[in-house]
């Protein structure tokens, strides 16, 4: 499980390795170029927890914290997806697994990477 670190922001986004390696990768390419984009996330099975978006740009500082050593290999088709769905209308949205989520607000554990990379038209990465 890595983290993504926001700006200034307080609070570190857990996600699993092989979807935040996705967001580093669409994030480098594209803040690089001057490109600026919506990043926003919830986690399946907590309605309650609504949905946070933050507008990526290249003044504002990112980190990624990986727990794994090893680099995640990533699928090119993939890859391409959710970066033309980072310019889509909603900008790259992520469904990421409730295990994400502390123990105390987890409500339930769907989620998976072959799932959450799996943009469709809207530019949202659907949970199962």
């Amino acid at each position: 499980m890595g983290t993504f670190f926001y700006g200034t922001m307080f609070d570190a986004v857990p996600m699993p390795d092989d979807i935040l390696a996705y967001v580093k990768t669409i994030a480098s390419v594209k803040l690089r170029r001057n490109k600026c984009f919506m990043l926003s996330w919830r986690y399946a099975g907590a309605e309650e927890q609504g949905m946070t978006s933050v507008w990526l740009q290249p003044a504002i500082p990112l980190q990624f914290s990986f727990d794994a050593s090893a680099p995640t290999n990533l699928d090119p088709a993939v890859l391409h997806r959710l970066s033309e769905a980072a310019f889509s209308t909603n900008g790259l949205v992520l469904d990421l697994p409730a295990r994400s989520l502390p123990e105390a607000t987890r409500a339930g554990d769907t989620g998976t990477l072959q799932d959450a990379t799996r943009a469709d038209d809207t530019g949202t990465l659907p949970d199962a």
